[in-house]
């Protein structure tokens, strides 16, 4: 491509986003902006781990604990519209039967002694995405065709939390068919981000980042396929850990099938999303305490020999070049690692990711397995896309747009050049895999721009990659909290590594942890 009809394009690339950002901005200039109120009781400020530890010492009571989150629950679920199917009757008889347990153990019995190993989380309260069951509730995934389904058994890791002492409070809103950066659907409808009512809180884990963040819940399960954990986590300003492929057994969550096939396995997690950094090691070894004592995830780690590489966004005509609040937030993620832990830094480009969005869509083609438009019938059928289509336009659709453009997608692509594509691909995964291998871990961007308005990534979907790029390549990914900008929105960045290095990227994000200050109350910014 010769200099002048690439400065072209670049130019158009740059004033296209320039004018939706424009439009977005003006029509949503007069809608009232609201952010949940400040949290007040001190129950709500306290990590998972320190709640355990006071249910355990008997300075908390489980029903108190219980009754603290719904009453939070039902302050802020009318601005946020995140939980959709409470369990809040069944959480309390939970609650008294802890602390009815509690009441008449033996406080030097070894019972009560090994009550932090044998149910580490006893009467903590956690919530979960709307597409992970739990026996008794319905699981809609925000999808007409399933508003009467009823799971008729815990997925694994929801069992392994409850057999932890943990108790369900409810499930959160997500994008139809949990397969898009915006958490809406014509069940539940849409659901807002927790600093500001206007925009989007991400998808597919949205109402979870988004209930977490707004103090309705402490520690909750989100699921990753391409940044469905590190995207709501980014934009409400939580810890989402995108953990080691495998690492937490995925069964139990729906649609089923859904992640066979293809390299749809490979790239599909599910993951710990919390407030506070130390519950996040804490829920990874209660779903696979064998391996996380393999990783040695609470083990110390001297972080001066640690290379940091960074990369300062991705340069593509399809996506939005990196807003400057991220890029500053980035660059002193970079100088505190450097500064103040003695680490070694390194600017570095994979000029490959620019063909990230296609990387993703490639790797999800499953062929032989269901389709978008089977499972936006439960499988009863299959969705006729074009005519829905036109009734979206019309606002007569059932299906959100982008359950619509996602089936289009999948149905009609063709990749003329999809050989090639592959070759990149791999070749970028061998290289990511090599820098990362020993002692480095990759610096990168939460996503190119902070929360934007509701609707606005139907215009900018190729941003999805600064997210779905790390599942495509197969590498373990924390989105960390940097603090809000000027506006009052969050920021943060991700911590990469190779695979297997989960124990690595904690320990960096415990640093960074202490350097923002983590997760910043709603209600501390712009009113």
């Amino acid at each position: 491509m010769n200099h002048f009809i690439y400065a072209l394009l670049r130019a158009t690339s740059y004033l296209y986003f320039m004018l939706v950002n424009a439009v977005f901005t003006v029509l949503n200039f007069f809608k009232p902006r609201h952010i949940v109120p400040r949290p007040t009781n001190r129950i709500l400020f306290l990590s998972a781990t320190k709640l355990a530890e006071k249910i355990r010492d008997g300075e908390l009571k489980s029903l108190e604990v219980i009754n603290a989150y719904i009453a939070r629950i039902e302050e802020v679920n009318g601005i946020i519209n995140a939980m959709v199917y409470p369990n809040f009757d069944n959480a309390r008889k939970e609650a008294e039967s802890v602390d009815q347990f509690l009441g008449g153990l033996d406080k030097n019995s070894d019972d009560f002694k090994n009550l932090q190993n044998t149910k580490p989380i006893l009467g903590v309260p956690f919530t979960l995405k709307d597409c992970i069951k739990v026996k008794g509730m319905k699981c809609s995934i925000g999808v007409p065709a399933r508003v009467n389904f009823v799971a008729d058994e815990d997925a694994v890791f929801v069992k392994q939390l409850k057999d932890a002492g943990g108790i369900v409070l409810g499930t959160t809103n997500v994008s139809e068919l949990a397969m898009w950066m915006e958490s809406n659907n014509h069940v539940h409808g849409i659901t807002n981000n927790p600093y500001d009512s206007r925009r989007n809180p991400g998808g597919s884990s949205g109402g979870e980042g988004a209930l977490i963040a707004a103090a309705g819940s402490v520690i909750g399960i989100g699921s990753d396929i391409g940044g469905s954990i590190r995207m709501p986590s980014f934009f409400s300003g939580i810890f989402g850990f995108k953990n080691t492929q495998f690492l937490i057994d995925r069964t139990g969550h729906e649609p089923e099938g859904f992640t066979e096939g293809g390299l749809r396995n490979e790239m599909h997690v599910v993951g710990p999303m919390c407030r506070y950094i130390e519950d996040i090691p804490l829920m990874m070894k209660i779903g696979n305490p064998e391996k996380c004592k393999e990783l040695k995830i609470d083990e110390p780690l001297d972080l001066s020999n640690i290379r940091v590489y960074y990369m300062e966004g991705i340069d593509s005509l399809v996506m939005e070049p990196l807003h400057c609040d991220i890029m500053e937030k980035l660059r002193k993620s970079v100088h505190y690692l450097e500064s103040e832990c003695q680490m070694t830094s390194f600017k570095v480009d994979f000029p490959e990711m620019k063909s990230g969005f296609g990387f993703w869509v490639t790797d999800l083609e499953a062929p032989g397995r269901p389709s978008f438009a089977q499972m936006a019938t439960n499988f009863h059928g299959e969705v006729n896309l074009l005519s829905e289509l036109g009734k979206n336009l019309i606002g007569r659709s059932e299906h959100t747009m982008a359950v619509i453009i996602g089936g289009l997608i999948e149905k009609f692509s063709i990749h003329s050049d999809e050989k090639e594509l592959r070759r990149i691909h791999e070749k970028m995964r061998t290289e990511l895999h090599s820098l990362l291998a020993e002692n480095a871990v990759l610096l990168f961007p939460g996503f190119s721009f902070p929360a934007q308005f509701h609707h606005q990534a139907l215009w900018t979907g190729c941003n999805i990659s600064y997210t779905s790029i790390f599942n495509s390549m197969g590498l373990p990914s924390f989105a960390v909290p940097t603090g809000l900008n000027k506006e009052g929105l969050p920021t943060g960045v991700q911590v990469v590594g190779a695979p297997n290095s989960d124990a690595l990227l904690l320990a960096v994000g415990r640093k960074l942890d202490k350097a923002f200050g983590g997760w910043t109350a709603p209600g501390l910014g712009l009113h």
